[in-house]
């Protein structure tokens, strides 16, 4: 009997650990060829993905510019309410400042009886009427903030126009020679107004 080949023993103790690379061989192959088969699929996956989040990407690229293009509209629209408006209240107070320093001296005739006084009086009822129409037209767009500005606006329109009426009136009765002439509307209330219109467009 011949002796057995001591490399045997070797291959049948390395046996067990051949079989199992040769099993884990076997399934990672296995697993290889399943990637494979189903790359074309995953790469279809991708593409979908891909596809979905360009096309989300793109509506909200049109809704950011819908956003701005409604956004500059509004702020030219309001921008252009506002300077209306303050050419408006420009416009009043040149006019109040023309009835003081050139009208009013005028209305003393050369008798010392006042003339047209009553045109004078209608002129100021419908100068501060037109804009305290438009100061409450324009409370429409503004905020309430500004609503506050315009209120305490109207309030001391109203009450310079009585005061102003009344002197008018007693100067016609030969009651005001000696009465102090009422004063000018602060042209502070018109500067607040307009720094605070430059803050709302910015807000836009």
């Amino acid at each position: 009997m011949q002796p057995i080949d001591p490399f045997f023993y070797v291959f049948l103790a390395m046996l067990p650990y051949i079989s199992y690379i040769w099993i884990s061989y076997l399934k990672a192959k296995g697993k290889n060829k399943a990637l494979i088969e189903d790359n074309p699929v995953i790469e279809q996956d991708k593409q979908k993905i891909i596809t979905k989040y360009k096309k989300e990407i793109e509506e909200l690229k049109k809704l950011h510019s819908l956003d701005l293009e409604k956004r500059k509209y509004r702020y030219d629209d309001k921008r252009k309410q506002f300077s209306s408006y303050l050419s408006l209240t420009l416009n009043f107070q040149e006019f109040l400042n023309d009835i003081i320093n050139s009208r009013l001296p005028k209305i003393i005739g050369s008798n010392g009886v006042p003339k047209n006084i009553e045109g004078i009086i209608e002129d100021i009822n419908r100068e501060s009427t037109n804009i305290i129409i438009e100061t409450n037209n324009i409370k429409l767009i503004s905020s309430e903030e500004l609503d506050v500005l315009f209120d305490e606006l109207e309030e001391t329109i109203r009450k310079y126009v009585g005061d102003i009426t009344k002197y008018l009136s007693d100067m016609y009765d030969n009651s005001a020679i000696d009465c102090a002439l009422p004063e000018l509307i602060d042209k502070n209330i018109y500067v607040s107004i307009r720094n605070r219109m430059k803050v709302e467009l910015n807000e836009i």
